[in-house]
C-alpha cells in the first residue's frame, strides 16, 4: 500500500460520535477562529517586534507589556507565520493536523499565561493609565489568546470525528475548496467565498464584486470600531477615571452620617535629599522636626499638643528611602455642635529645615519644590486616598502662612480643598529663617455644597450602541446603492425568512420538515412544478423568500440539500 493512500481517510459516510456537539464540527467555526487569530497574532507579532527589539524596551511599561524577551521575539512572530500559512492551504503550507494540535498547545500555554499575568499583575490593566496605542496590545494578545484556544478545540473535535489513526496526519485544510489559482484558497478561507455571488440573476460581475467589497470593508470597519468603543475606549479609563463637579444645597442623608463621625488627618511629605559625598539620602526624621498644636477656641489662647508620628505609605514615588512621611493627630474634642465635622482642631504646626534641610540664611534660595514640605488635609482614614484625592500645601523654609480649608464630597466621602492661602502677619516672636509654620483653619459657611462625582464615559452598552449605529448607517449606504443590506451580503440571507442560526440545528431543523409536510403537504409538489417551469415565483424564492432551512427552494428539493446551503451560509461569517 502506498504512503497516500495510508495518509488519505476512507472515504465513507460517517456520523460524528454522539458525544461531540455538532457545533464545533462546522468549518465555519474553524474559519471564524482562524481569521481572528490571524488578525491579532499580525498586530501582536508587530507590536512585540517594535517593544522587545529596541532600546524602548528597557522601560517599565515596554516590559509589562511584553514580559520576557526573548520569548516574546520568538513566539510572537512565530503565531503568525503559523496561522498565516495555515490560511494558505495544504497545497502551499501542507501541516498535519496531529502536529498542528502541538502547536496550538504550546501557543495557547504561552498567550493564556501571558493574559493571565497582564490581568493579576499588581499595578496592571486598572491601577495605571496606558496609552490607547499599548491598549491595542493588549486587547490583541487576549484575542488571539482565545482563537487560539477556539482553534485548539475545534481541531481536536475535528480530528475525532475524523476516525482513526491516519486522520491524525491527515493535512490541515480549513477552507475545504479546490482551486486552481493558489491565490483563491487563502481569499476563500480570509474573505469567505458567497460573500461575492449575484445578489439577482443577470447581475453584472462588478456590482457584485462592489458588493463584496464593500461589505467587506464595512465588516472590518465595524470589528475595529467595535473593538475600540467596546473595549479599548472603557479600559483606557480606568487608569484615568473622569470626574464632574455639581453643587447643592443640602447633603445627602448617607453623606450627614459620614460627617458625624468624621476624624481630620494632616499628613506631611519630605522628600529626601541626595548626598553626593556619602552616596546617600539624608538621614534625619521628619517627625522629629515637626511640632503642632490644635486651638480650639476663637481666641487661640487654648492650645493642645499633637502628637506627630512617622508613617509608611505603600504609594509609589513615596518609598520610605527617598520620602519621609508624618501624620499629624490630635486629640478629639467633645463636639459642641450635632456635627463632629465642624469643630476643627485649627491647627498650627511648625517645621524647623536645621535637621532635614540644612541652615538658611539671608541670600539663599530654598524656593524650589524638593526644598517644600507638602501638607495634606483630608478626612478620609486611608493615607493614601487622602494623598491622592487632595492638592498639597507647599511650605518653603522660613514661610509662614495662614490656609483655610473648603470641604467638598466625593462620592462617599470627604475631601479638603483649600480655598486661600496668605502670609501669616500675626506671629509675635522673631522669625527665624530655618522654621516654618502654617495655620489651618476651616471655612465654615457654606452657600452650597460642591460635589464630585467618577463617572465612565465610556462603557461596553455605550460602544455597542455606537457600534450598532455605524452599522445600519453602512447598512443603509448598501441597500440604497446595491439593493441588499449588509447582513444580506455578509451572510447571503434572503429579505424574507423566518429562521435564525438555531433553526439549522439538525434536530430542530429535521423537526420543522416533518411537521411542514404534514400541514402542507403539496408545498412540495408546487416548488417542484415551480422549478420544471420557473416564473413569479420561482424568481421571489430565488431572490426574496427563504425556505432553505426546509428544503424547499428552487434547484433544491430534498431536505438533505439545506445542510451544504447552511454551511455555505454560515462560512461567509
Amino acid at each position: 500500500m502506498s504512503q497516500d493512500n495510508r495518509t488519505q481517510p476512507p472515504h465513507q459516510e460517517r456520523r460524528p460520535p454522539w458525544w461531540i456537539p455538532q457545533f464545533f464540527l462546522s468549518p465555519a467555526l474553524s474559519l471564524f477562529f482562524l481569521r481572528f487569530a490571524v488578525a491579532s497574532s499580525i498586530v501582536t507579532a508587530g507590536f512585540t517586534i517594535y517593544y522587545a527589539s529596541g532600546a524602548s524596551f528597557k522601560g517599565s511599561q515596554q516590559q509589562y507589556l511584553v514580559g520576557n524577551r526573548v520569548a516574546a521575539l520568538i513566539l510572537g512572530p512565530f503565531t503568525m507565520v503559523h496561522h498565516v500559512g495555515t490560511a494558505f492551504g495544504p497545497r502551499i503550507f501542507p501541516l498535519p493536523m496531529k502536529i498542528d494540535i502541538v502547536l496550538l498547545l504550546a501557543e495557547v500555554a504561552y498567550h493564556l499565561y501571558r493574559v493571565g499575568t497582564l490581568v493579576t499583575r499588581k499595578g496592571s490593566v486598572g491601577a495605571r493609565w496606558l496609552g490607547e496605542v499599548s491598549l491595542l496590545y493588549l486587547v490583541s494578545v487576549w484575542f488571539l489568546a482565545f482563537s487560539i484556544l477556539g482553534l485548539l478545540i475545534t481541531r481536536i473535535f475535528q480530528m475525532i470525528d475524523g476516525g482513526g489513526v491516519h486522520s491524525r496526519w491527515r493535512t490541515v485544510d480549513v477552507a475545504r475548496v479546490r482551486t486552481t489559482p493558489w491565490w483563491k484558497y487563502p481569499a476563500h478561507a480570509m474573505f469567505g467565498r458567497r460573500i461575492w455571488d449575484q445578489g439577482v440573476p443577470g447581475e453584472s460581475r462588478w456590482l457584485s464584486r462592489l458588493r463584496g467589497f464593500l461589505a467587506l470593508i464595512s465588516v472590518c470597519a465595524l470589528v475595529a470600531f467595535g473593538v475600540y468603543q467596546s473595549i479599548i475606549a472603557p479600559i483606557s479609563e480606568m487608569g484615568m477615571t473622569p470626574y464632574r463637579r455639581y453643587r447643592a444645597a443640602f447633603l445627602a442623608q448617607d453623606m450627614t452620617e459620614i460627617l458625624s463621625s468624621v476624624e481630620w488627618r494632616v499628613i506631611l511629605i519630605w522628600q529626601k535629599h541626595y548626598d553626593a559625598e556619602t552616596g546617600l539620602f539624608s538621614a534625619p526624621v521628619l517627625s522629629d522636626s515637626v511640632a503642632a498644636v490644635a486651638r480650639w477656641d476663637l481666641t487661640g489662647e487654648e492650645q493642645e499638643p499633637c502628637s506627630v508620628a512617622s508613617v509608611q505609605i505603600g504609594m509609589l514615588g513615596l518609598e520610605p528611602n527617598i520620602t519621609d512621611v508624618a501624620e499629624v493627630v490630635c486629640p478629639l474634642q467633645q463636639s459642641s455642635t450635632q456635627l463632629p465635622f465642624w469643630d476643627f482642631p485649627n491647627y498650627f504646626i511648625s517645621v524647623n529645615f536645621t535637621d532635614i534641610y540644612g541652615p538658611v540664611f539671608p541670600g539663599s534660595h530654598p524656593s524650589f519644590a524638593p526644598h517644600s514640605v507638602r501638607v495634606y488635609v483630608g478626612t478620609v482614614g486611608n493615607l493614601e486616598t487622602v494623598i491622592k484625592t487632595t492638592e498639597p500645601i507647599s511650605l518653603f523654609p522660613g514661610s509662614h502662612i495662614m490656609s483655610v480649608i473648603h470641604p467638598v464630597s466625593q462620592e462617599s466621602f470627604m475631601i479638603a480643598t483649600v480655598a486661600q492661602t496668605l502670609p501669616n502677619h500675626y506671629l509675635r516672636e522673631e522669625l527665624d529663617l530655618n522654621v516654618s509654620s502654617i495655620a489651618l483653619t476651616l471655612q465654615n459657611v457654606n452657600g452650597e455644597w460642591d460635589l464630585i462625582q467618577d463617572y465612565r464615559s465610556k462603557s461596553v452598552l455605550s460602544g455597542l450602541s455606537a457600534t450598532g449605529g455605524l452599522g445600519s448607517l453602512l447598512s443603509t449606504i448598501l441597500v440604497m446603492f446595491l439593493g441588499m443590506s449588509l447582513l444580506g451580503a455578509v451572510l447571503r440571507a434572503k429579505p424574507n425568512s423566518p429562521f435564525g442560526f438555531l433553526h439549522n440545528v439538525r434536530s430542530v431543523q429535521a423537526d420543522m420538515v416533518a411537521e411542514c409536510d404534514r400541514r402542507y403537504p403539496g408545498l412540495r409538489n408546487e416548488i417542484e412544478r415551480v422549478e420544471k417551469d420557473p416564473g413569479v415565483v420561482a424568481y421571489l424564492l430565488n431572490t426574496l423568500i427563504d425556505l432553505q432551512a426546509l428544503g424547499y427552494g428552487v434547484h433544491e428539493a430534498n431536505p438533505t440539500g439545506s445542510h451544504v446551503h447552511d454551511e455555505e451560509k454560515n462560512e461567509s461569517l
